[in-house]
């Protein structure tokens, strides 16, 4: 058995385990993040995860992914920390 890298080994678990409860997980890359957030630019969707409006993404061969889930999960509490 090859080790796998523990953020290909979540993204994995998390994906398996989604599926066994009828919820497939959509994922996001740089350009579907790009589209969602109306056109920021990649600066700024880093510096929103560096200031923890946005998850982290997981690195999948070299590049960045985005559970689609969790980064609605995140602007949604966004909109209501600034309603309150």
């Amino acid at each position: 058995m090859f080790p796998l890298k523990l953020g290909l080994f979540i993204a994995i678990f998390r994906h398996v385990t989604q599926q066994f409860e009828g919820n497939p997980m959509k994922y996001l890359n740089t350009r579907a993040m790009r589209e969602k957030l109306s056109g920021r630019s990649r600066e700024a969707i880093a510096n929103d995860v560096k200031a923890g409006f946005l998850p982290a993404p997981i690195k999948i061969g070299g590049r960045n992914f985005w559970i689609e889930s969790e980064v609605d999960s995140h602007l949604q509490k966004l909109a209501e920390k600034q309603a309150a």
